[in-house]
């Protein structure tokens, strides 16, 4: 509505010049006939109005940028000033002496909060051995990397449980457990830097 509003002044104002030149010419015309006023002061007048009207016609077209740009950064502030549920750099939970790296799904069910309605997981239950190696397998969409997700606490489960080595991974270290994972993505991101440096990203204690 707001941009609607703006867009609709901008196309507005483009006849604004021509109808302060209609007003100064009828008005100035009975000024000089009643009122003994001079042509030049007039002109010059319509002139200072003219003007202005001119610049602010090219003003005004701009408006709906303005408009736009203001709700783009409504969004953008909404999701800066967002707290999330899982803090990645919380240090609270249990640290595992040693981890064997079992890994276990309990009837879990999981549907994100912008897809209420779809239902990703419903009552998935999987076991991973230790030292195993497991494929998923699916039609895009099937949920595939959420299930990798839920491992690694970008999200949590709306019911079930998952574990590894037995523990809920609810309660272990967020930055602990996240530290004992190796993932390679389908979708990689590579940072503007040396090689070197992405790899050292994710380990930010490394040396040579």
């Amino acid at each position: 509505i707001k941009q609607g509003i703006a867009k609709g002044l901008a196309v507005g104002s483009t006849g604004l010049s021509f109808a302060i030149w209609a007003f100064l010419a009828w008005y100035g015309s009975r000024l000089v006939m009643y009122k003994g006023e001079s042509g030049g002061r007039i002109y010059a007048a319509g002139i200072s109005f003219v003007l202005g009207g001119l610049s602010l016609g090219i003003a005004l077209p701009e408006l709906k940028y303005f408009t736009e740009a203001s709700v783009a950064a409504s969004r953008i502030f909404d999701r800066i000033d967002r707290i999330p549920e899982i803090d990645g750099e919380d240090t609270k939970g249990l640290v595992l002496d040693k981890i064997r790296g079992r890994v276990e799904f309990e009837h879990v069910r999981f549907t994100y909060l912008c897809r209420p309605d779809s239902i990703v997981l419903k009552d998935f239950s999987l076991k991973v051995e230790a030292g195993k190696s497991v494929a998923l397998v699916g039609a895009s969409g099937s949920g595939k990397s959420t299930a990798i997700a839920l491992v690694q606490r970008f999200y949590d489960a709306d019911s079930g449980v998952v574990c590894i080595d037995g523990v809920d991974i609810k309660t272990l270290q967020l930055k602990w457990l996240r530290g004992q994972m190796g993932l390679v993505s389908q979708e990689h991101a590579l940072f503007g830097t040396s090689i070197k440096d992405n790899i050292m990203f994710g380990k930010l204690d490394a040396t040579m």
